[in-house]
């Protein structure tokens, strides 16, 4: 009898052990991708589409990357570059790749949740850096991009919905409350040569005060309702510079 609770106890502790282990590499993980470019990335320039569409290029984390081709109007070739668990810092690096070869109609942009989420798992003193940080990132982002001509739209960053208890335990507090202070700093800093859409337009029920649990397949992530309705928006956006822009 001894004996089975001895197994019993050794399992118990080996698999408590694993788990530590599990869960303070994946914070060390998070947390070294908001100051390096892992080589992990794929910083590879896709090639230029030969047609004689507009192109606009989707840069970001996955969100841009579940978005696939969405149909953004008609003559529109729509490239995406996101990439799984990419910060601003890593987005920033990939795009000295994407712009080599590449002039686009627009660059759209999504980053920043990534880099949130890695600050929460960090120690509090550290944290007040990762707001400064992904503004920075941000704005040398569009620095590169504006060299192109291209039209810029940058994206605001949407909290995760609704975080099961196992995702809330291991990132930490505060993730809401800093999504939406580096998105009114997105709002109010950026320069004027870019478009800002702020997400709260789609996901958030301003009767309830609250974010829309319906447009969220996970966490992070954004259902097809999610991202048809941020197609038409994004649509809307592109159709009416076009009507603007004066043709010569």
């Amino acid at each position: 009898m001894k004996t089975v609770m001895y197994i019993t106890a050794g399992i118990i502790l080996l698999l408590c052990i694993s788990i530590v282990y599990t869960i303070n590499l994946y914070k060390k993980t998070k947390i070294a991708r908001l100051e390096t470019c892992p080589h992990g990335i794929d910083i590879q320039t896709k090639p230029h589409p030969a047609s004689a569409k507009k192109n606009i290029v989707l840069i970001g984390d996955s969100r841009i990357q579940d978005w696939g081709k969405p149909d953004l109007g008609k003559n529109i070739e729509v490239i995406n570059f996101g990439t799984g668990g990419a910060t601003s810092r890593e987005t920033l690096c990939q795009i000295d790749a994407t712009i080599l070869n590449l002039t686009p109609e627009w660059y759209i942009v999504q980053v920043g949740i990534n880099d949130i989420v890695a600050a929460s798992m960090m120690k509090k003193e550290e944290r007040t850096k990762i707001q400064d940080q992904i503004l920075e990132n941000i704005k040398r982002i569009i620095t590169k991009l504006a060299s192109t001509g291209s039209n810029i739209l940058i994206l605001t960053i949407v909290p995760p919905i609704s975080p099961d208890t196992l995702r809330s335990f291991v990132w930490g507090d505060g993730i809401e409350e800093e999504t939406a202070r580096t998105s009114k700093r997105l709002l109010n800093e950026l320069p004027d040569k870019v478009q800002i859409y702020d997400m709260k337009a789609i996901f958030f029920d301003f009767d309830k005060n609250e974010w829309k649990e319906d447009l969220s397949s996970n966490a992070l992530h954004w259902n097809d309702n999610a991202y048809k309705l941020l197609t038409v928006e994004i649509t809307k956006i592109v159709a009416e510079h076009d009507h603007q822009t004066p043709v010569n």
